[in-house]
Formats: structure tokens, sequence, C-alpha cells
């Protein structure tokens, strides 16, 4: 999971460079209020069920579970009717992975598996220095070798101080070799 989301914060990173599908707030704003209304809405359905059904003491706690509604199955099934290249495939892709992301950080902050520990948040603050050095004094290229000791570091850390570890990779994705501008997977039908 841990790859899995750090992926998605490159894809996300990059769009959010010059010329990416984020970069304009919008071409941004669709999929943004999109997610937000992905995540707001099944809880709000869900505690307002809760309330009326009176049972919000016994399951009012539960309101993040409907947060993480799967948008990937939307996503194969448009790709199956559109075909890969359609735009909607992107937005729905864009909305899925930001929806997954957000369920997974409701998750993380709201139902902590023990006490949150902030001091293990320090090995991140490391972890992001050895990326700054590995990447503009060692000036390395390949993504493994971030992945492999300041990754795996950011990791530990979240996982020692109870946060969940699959968003561990997520802080060191901004600091890591990209491309400056983004020019989309349709850079090619826009020339």
């Amino acid at each position: 999971m841990a790859i899995f989301f750090a992926i998605a914060a490159k894809e996300v990173w990059e769009s959010m460079l010059p010329g990416g599908s984020l970069s304009n707030v919008r071409k941004a704003i669709t999929p943004l209020l999109a997610t937000l209304g992905g995540v707001c809405g099944p809880a709000l359905i869900y505690i307002g069920g809760a309330c009326l059904t009176g049972t919000h003491s016994e399951l009012g706690r539960g309101w993040a579970i409907p947060c993480a509604t799967d948008i990937a199955f939307s996503y194969l099934v448009a790709r199956m009717i559109f075909g890969g290249r359609h735009p909607a495939i992107s937005f729905l892709l864009l909305l899925a992975i930001a929806d997954d992301a957000a369920g997974l950080m409701i998750l993380a902050m709201f139902y902590p598996q023990a006490p949150i520990e902030p001091q293990w948040f320090l090995l991140t603050f490391a972890a992001l220095l050895i990326t700054m050095v590995m990447r503009r004094r060692w000036r390395l290229h390949s993504h493994w070798w971030y992945i492999a000791i300041p990754g795996v570091l950011s990791w530990f850390s979240f996982y020692m101080a109870h946060v969940q570890p699959a968003l561990g990779l997520v802080p060191i994705i901004p600091l890591l070799p990209h491309a400056h501008t983004d020019l989309g997977i349709f850079a090619r039908e826009e020339l």
C-alpha cells in the first residue's frame, strides 16, 4: 500500500507542475470538488441515517467507512465503455486516487491503532533531509535509492508514531527528482 500511495502522490505532485492537469485552478476544481463530495456526501448520509434511526450513539463513529467508496470500479467500467483515451478515464483515475487517499488519511487521523507518538516524526524530518542530500549533492536519479533509504526511514517513523504507515512514503515525494513540466497523457493530441 505504501508504494501505491507513493505512486499516487507522485502523479498528483507532477500534475500540479506547469502544464499539468491540476496546475490550472479551473481544470483542477472539478476533480477536487468531486473528491470532496465523494468523501463528505457518504459520511453525511451515514450520520443522518444513524441519527434518524436513533443509533447514533452506537454507530456514529463509523462515519468514515463510507468515505472510501470504491471509485476504481467506475474507472474499470468507464474504461471498458469509452476506451483508454477518453478524458473521463483520467478524471475517474484521479478521482479514485484522491478518494482513496482522503479515506486513508481520515482513517489515519480519526482511527489510530494506538495513541499517536509525534516524537517519531523526527525520523520523517531526517528522511526529508536525506532525500534532499541524495538529490542535490549526490544527484541520484533512480527512485529506488529514495525508497530504500529515506523512504524506509519515513515509513518506519509513521509506523512507530502509530499513523497509517501506508502514507509513510508520501512526505518524500515532493523532494524526488522529477520533470519541471507535465504535459499530460494527451500531450500529442494537444500539440
